[in-house]
């Protein structure tokens, strides 16, 4: 049987070393793949090095997939306090409000009326913007 090149030894080590997230120098590093006395002294066929490379490619395949999978729920879990834009210091006016929620006065009304926090100055509604993100977190 034929050796494996150097190259092959060095792509077959540099895999590893992604899927696992080690620093391995040389094949006897290796532990995980599961190699033989001989094979971790750097005698290993060009075949048997081809087969643990296509395993490792299929394995580092299969954790990207899931990285975006989990990275696309985490963007489904994103509650609508999470993606309002940066809070202004001052206290908001309804109109203020509305247009930080990207939602009409009438929707503000409503919200108040279920209870959002509300400071009021004379006949006139404000709007503490850390206490209403506090608020839509709580309810989402």
């Amino acid at each position: 049987m034929t050796a494996a090149t150097n190259k092959q030894i060095d792509y077959l080590i540099s895999l590893h070393n992604r899927v696992h997230g080690t620093k391995a120098a040389f094949l006897g590093q290796c532990k995980t793949l599961n190699l033989t006395m001989r094979e971790r002294s750097g005698n290993i066929t060009k075949v048997r090095a081809s087969m643990l490379i296509e395993d490792l490619r299929a394995e580092l395949e299969r954790q990207e997939r899931e990285a975006e999978k989990a990275e696309e729920q985490a963007e489904r879990n994103a509650t609508l306090a999470d993606l309002l834009p940066e809070q202004p210091t001052q206290l908001a006016t309804v109109k203020d409000l509305a247009h930080w929620l990207q939602v009409s006065d009438g929707a503000i009304r409503k919200l108040r009326a279920d209870g959002m926090p509300t400071i009021m100055i004379g006949r006139f509604p404000r709007f503490d913007i850390a206490d209403v993100t506090n608020w839509l977190k709580e309810r989402s």
